[in-house]
């Protein structure tokens, strides 16, 4: 297991600044520049762990290498806390290996930590819930584990919303499942826990006016609803998770629903509601994907059964004809005494042929090294900005987000010549947040020295700057037409280009550089309807 981890921080680590920063992580860092409880599409969390990691990169003059250590970071926890999981449920050594062999070569779970964001802090806060829930349902003393797993979600919660689904899915579990678990204080006060620390979050949501639920329904219009969701869902088993590791989970849910195994059943509904939640919701695929900690763990442990049921059962195919074979030579001799002494002598023999852990990880290993390789294999190339740049561009269909870290420096060099003829005091508005991110946190190394603004998501808080926009170089996917319902005039000065005919978002979406005049109002009375939440 260690091995495993090593292996997987050491290829993210090799590569994990080759292209650049994404798209959301200039927001990430930019919200941490502007502290609060909450923000319109996100708890605090991230943004907080994003400004202090920028900061400390910064005196080392690696700024993104100090964001993208905290995605690996992530991404490592989740590798390890697989393996506890695995071992929780009663998995040994070559258990503990392929459950966090499983998770480092999945997609779902490379491609995440591309970046550091929500998405990897919501995989490992998974991750630590499943260990300290099933570490406090097995221990005689089960209060610490509960509070543990409390702090843990509450942490979680303060990073992305969804943990409270997988908190609702642990319950019904419980209920199905452990019901006298109930009855003591444990799960009661890891909920109030959990409720203490998410409420900041949720005070902040409810003065501004739940701006979190707007942003839950503009997802889900964008996914098609529940039906759209439903649709696209056996993507994650399929395709996400690795399509050469399905016999993992697979075995993970048999596993889970053999009646030996009551006492962990509770993951069956808790897997069952998750999913029904998110797709009534009409969530993304990938929201998801933390549940393949437990049915990996939970796999990986019925195949190392498998395993070494399968070999002590050819051990003890070879003890019943060695045994057989005394018999009948003592018989024939008719000695009793040789007959006792031949059969301890091979019952002798059986005890010392049981397979050993190192037997069961060899067996358990040449069985899945294939399937581990191909997915892992796989998970590199789509997940991590392994293949060149024209390679990536290629397999923007599978994966957009690697091209999303690629080509910021090139845009903000584009804006920095634009900007330069203009009066020191020409802003620059910007339309999106990863576009006024970058310009704001790589503008200064490129003499790009303006003040930056959006409409979008959370800078709509931000603004609107005072004054009037006389003159705006304005930045991003918009159409010349909907900027003249804003300036009466307005010149395109050049489109957004990436070399060689590279693509990322902003190429495919025809972004440009505008220069625009004459104003229709002061920034405070345009201000409303430039802002947008999506």
């Amino acid at each position: 297991m260690s091995l495993v981890a090593a292996i997987a921080a050491a290829v993210h680590l090799t590569v994990t600044t080759r292209f650049g920063w994404h798209h959301d992580e200039f927001y990430y860092v930019m919200c941490g520049r502007h502290p609060a409880f909450g923000y319109v599409d996100q708890p605090p969390l991230a943004p907080l762990l994003a400004r202090f990691a920028d900061a400390a990169g910064g005196l080392l003059g690696a700024q993104l290498l100090g964001v993208r250590l905290l995605a690996v970071a992530a991404q490592t926890g989740c590798v390890v806390l697989t393996a506890m999981l695995a071992a929780r449920l009663g998995g040994r050594g070559a258990a503990q290996t392929l459950a966090a062999a499983a998770v480092a070569a999945s997609p779902v779970f490379v491609a995440a930590s591309l970046l550091f964001g929500t998405t990897v802090l919501d995989q490992v806060t998974w991750a630590a819930v499943f260990v300290l829930v099933t570490r406090a349902l097995a221990d005689p003393r089960p209060v610490r584990w509960w509070m543990g797993a409390g702090m843990v979600a509450g942490a979680g919660l303060e990073a992305k919303d969804t943990v409270a689904v997988l908190m609702l899915g642990i319950a019904i579990g419980l209920v199905c499942y452990r019901r006298e678990v109930l009855r003591t204080p444990g799960p009661w006060l890891a909920a109030g826990t959990a409720s203490v620390l998410a409420a900041p979050n949720l005070v902040w949501d409810a003065l501004h006016g739940w701006p979190n639920l707007t942003m839950d329904r503009v997802l889900s219009q964008q996914q098609g609803g529940p039906l759209g969701s439903l649709a696209r869902f056996a993507e994650l088993p399929l395709l996400l998770a690795g399509t050469a590791l399905i016999g993992i989970w697979y075995s993970g849910l048999r596993w889970l629903a053999a009646p030996e195994n009551r006492e962990h059943r509770w993951l069956l509904p808790t897997t069952g509601v998750v999913v029904a939640v998110f797709i009534a919701g009409g969530g993304k695929v990938y929201y998801a994907a933390p549940l393949l900690v437990a049915l990996f763990a939970a796999g990986a442990v019925r195949m190392e059964v498998a395993v070494r049921r399968r070999l002590a059962g050819v051990d003890a195919g070879s003890v019943s004809s060695s045994v057989s074979s005394s018999v009948s030579s003592s018989v024939s001799s008719s000695v009793s005494s040789s007959v006792s002494s031949s059969v301890s002598s091979s019952v002798s023999s059986s005890e010392s042929e049981k397979p050993t852990e190192s037997s069961v990880a060899r067996a358990l290993r040449r069985e899945v090294r294939i399937p581990l390789a191909i997915s892992f294999a796989i998970s590199l190339i789509i997940g991590l900005p392994i293949l060149p740049a024209s390679a990536a561009t290629a397999v923007r269909d599978v994966n957009p987000e690697l091209m999303q870290t690629y080509g910021w420096p090139q845009i903000v060099h584009q804006v920095a010549e634009a900007a330069a003829p203009l009066p020191a005091q020409v802003p620059i508005f910007a339309g999106d947040f990863g576009e006024a991110g970058a310009l704001t946190i790589l503008g200064p190394s490129q003499g790009l020295h303006r003040a930056v603004y959006s409409g979008h998501d959370s800078y709509t808080y931000w603004g609107p700057p005072p004054g009037s926009p006389d003159l705006v170089l304005c930045v991003g996917t918009f159409q010349a037409d909907d900027l003249r319902r804003f300036w009466n005039q307005v010149d395109e000065i050049a489109p957004i280009m990436l070399p060689d005919s590279l693509k990322n978002a902003e190429t495919v979406r025809h972004a440009a550089i505008y220069l625009c005049r004459q104003p229709r109002g002061t920034w405070a009375q345009l201000w409303p309807q430039l802002q947008h939440i999506d």
